[in-house]
C-alpha cells in the first residue's frame, strides 16, 4: 500500500523506483536495528531475505508507476499487482476445511 501510494504522488518513473527503495530499506534496516539493540536478536537469514524484497521493489513500483497512464499498457501494468495478489489470496476461498 505504501508503495503503490508513492507511486501515485511521484512525478517519474525513476523517483518512485529510488523513493520506494529508500523507504523499504530504511524501514528493514531500523526494524533490525532495533531488534539488535533492544533485544540483542538479530536474525541473518530473515534480514536477507527481507533484503532482497527491498532489492526487488523498485522494479515492482517502476511498472505500477505505468498504471495511472491510459490505454492497454496502463491496464497491463495495473492487472500485474491485482493479478498477483489474487493467485495468491484466492485458494484460501477453495480450501477444503477437515
Amino acid at each position: 500500500m505504501l508503495a503503490t501510494l508513492i507511486a501515485f504522488w511521484s512525478k517519474r518513473p525513476i523517483y518512485v523506483a529510488l523513493n520506494v527503495f529508500f523507504i523499504f530499506f530504511g524501514i528493514l534496516l531500523a526494524y533490525y536495528l532495533y531488534s539488535q539493540l533492544l533485544f540483542g536478536f538479530f536474525p541473518t537469514y530473515y534480514f536477507l531475505r527481507w533484503g532482497a524484497i527491498a532489492l526487488a521493489s523498485p522494479i515492482a513500483a517502476y511498472i505500477v508507476w505505468f498504471s495511472k497512464g491510459e490505454g492497454w499498457s496502463a491496464a497491463f501494468c495495473a492487472a500485474l499487482p491485482i493479478g498477483l495478489l489474487l493467485t495468491q489470496g484466492l485458494p484460501i476461498f477453495h480450501r477444503r476445511w477437515v
